[in-house]
């Protein structure tokens, strides 16, 4: 990776674990003996609002912040969230995305459509895109709230983190008792992506 710092922006609705990812991912990072800096709105958004969120991993990282049109990767938990916030990826960036729709707050209060034409507006954009269902693999994993944990698993097998570590970094980042099902969750994300 040498002096690289990848971008990963992070997009999704409230009360879909946005901030578990973020968290994850960085401490992933950390024990892969890399430096990582993220942020996200934590607090700031209500339950169906959109949440958002950086994470910069590299050799030496001074900033989670970074300009639209510098991201290499956009994580959306949801694809409308991901269109949004397409425009923080450079041309040629990676759109990973959950198919699954969920009506953010916008949708349910204007009675707007929800864009079926998501997948066409990015790709000419000029991104490349990886989707998987979320929920499906959640819920073979167990538990439909695990998307967030399946998405985590997607993004990794795009970032340069040690599997090994990002287990461990799973293992303190979940609710005791709930480690296998999770793991679960992330290696089917992870292989839905590679």
């Amino acid at each position: 990776m040498q002096n690289q710092t990848i971008n990963v922006f992070l997009a999704g609705v409230g009360g879909q674990g946005l901030v578990l990812v973020n968290r994850l991912l960085v401490r992933a990072a950390v024990l892969s003996g890399l430096d990582a800096k993220c942020t996200d709105t934590h607090g700031l958004a209500m339950r169906g609002g959109g949440v958002m969120g950086t994470l910069r991993i590299g050799a030496k990282v001074g900033t989670s912040i970074f300009a639209p049109g510098e991201g290499d990767f956009l994580l959306g938990l949801e694809p409308l969230e991901a269109l949004r916030w397409s425009h923080m990826l450079k041309k040629g960036g990676t759109v990973v995305v959950s198919t699954d729709q969920l009506r953010p707050t916008l949708i349910l209060l204007e009675q707007l459509p929800f864009p079926t034409d998501w997948r066409d507006v990015l790709s000419k954009a000029g991104l490349k895109i990886k989707e998987l269902s979320g929920a499906e693999l959640a819920l073979a994993a167990g538990d439909y709230r695990m998307i967030n944990v399946v998405m985590a698993g997607a993004i990794s097998a795009c970032l340069p983190l040690d599997f090994e570590k990002l287990k461990e970094a799973l293992r303190a980042s979940v609710p005791e008792g709930t480690f296998d099902k999770n793991l679960t969750a992330l290696i089917a994300g992870r292989e839905s992506c590679r």
